[in-house]
């Protein structure tokens, strides 16, 4: 409310209204620190692999007739396939 005039130099002022936070300002806050620890341990896991080339990785074929249905027992082609 605008100050009113109380005599002669004089103003009466009321006092402001204070406005409060509501629950949505600490959802906000919530949310601002699960962000920066979001992004700490984003950085912790980057920083984790090694820099440079990776390792490489030895692979080596299954030999033939190993697993499968049947004990071993190489598996007949799919139908449409020529062998």
């Amino acid at each position: 409310m605008p100050a009113t005039r109380r005599g002669r130099g004089e103003f009466e002022t009321t006092p402001a209204a204070v406005a409060r936070d509501d629950a949505y300002i600490y959802l906000l806050v919530i949310s601002l620190v699960a962000m920066i620890i979001g992004c700490v341990f984003l950085y912790l896991d980057w920083d984790s692999f090694t820099p440079g080339k990776p390792a490489p990785v030895n692979i080596q074929p299954a030999p033939r007739g190993a697993g499968g249905i049947g004990g071993g027992q190489n598996t007949p082609p799919p139908p449409g396939t020529k062998s």
